[in-house]
């Protein structure tokens, strides 16, 4: 039972950003343009903090990837969207890596060893592909891949690589 406790955190911390999603709720687009008319200057780092929390709990990031650009225009908003798209997905995959990759590891199966050895060699095109295809929510994939052999480059690049088409229309 003690290797469960880390699983159990990585839930209950996806859980908890979700319930402080919900309790606070959407800010409306007056707000959020007036906010970042305040903040002058800071205001892409400020968003670009607030998109990374949004790629970690089950949210529509698209809608932050539309904001930004709206808000900020294109090179900005652009820079705003992939620099919190590699935060998030380092984040996200971190945290699984760390916090449940052991107990997948550890359940030995033949079919999942299979997978492991498929996802360490053709990782970035799997992790591409599902950014691509909007399918799978950002999250959910960041975290199942952190379960996974895929290797921290290769996801990372295939984050990147996977977001960067709808980021630019967007």
């Amino acid at each position: 039972m003690a290797r469960w406790w880390r699983p159990v955190l990585l839930v209950t911390l996806v859980a908890a950003g979700s319930a402080v999603l919900l309790v606070t709720g959407w800010p409306t687009v007056e707000g959020v343009r007036a906010t970042t008319a305040a903040a002058g200057w800071a205001a892409p780092v400020l968003f670009t903090a607030l998109f990374v929390a949004f790629t970690l709990v089950p949210a529509p990031a698209t809608v932050m990837g539309i904001a930004a650009g709206v808000l900020f225009g294109l090179p900005v908003g652009l820079a705003t969207t992939m620099t919190a798209v590699a935060v998030g997905s380092l984040i996200g995959f971190v945290l699984s890596r760390t916090l449940g990759r052991e107990v997948v590891a550890g359940i030995g199966s033949a079919r999942i060893r299979r997978l492991d050895a498929r996802l360490r060699r053709g990782g970035l095109w799997a992790v591409a592909g599902g950014r691509l295809l909007p399918v799978i929510p950002f999250p959910v994939l960041s975290y199942a891949c952190g379960l996974t052999a895929i290797r921290l480059r290769d996801y990372l690049a295939g984050s990147v690589l996977g977001v960067a088409p709808s980021a630019v229309a967007f």
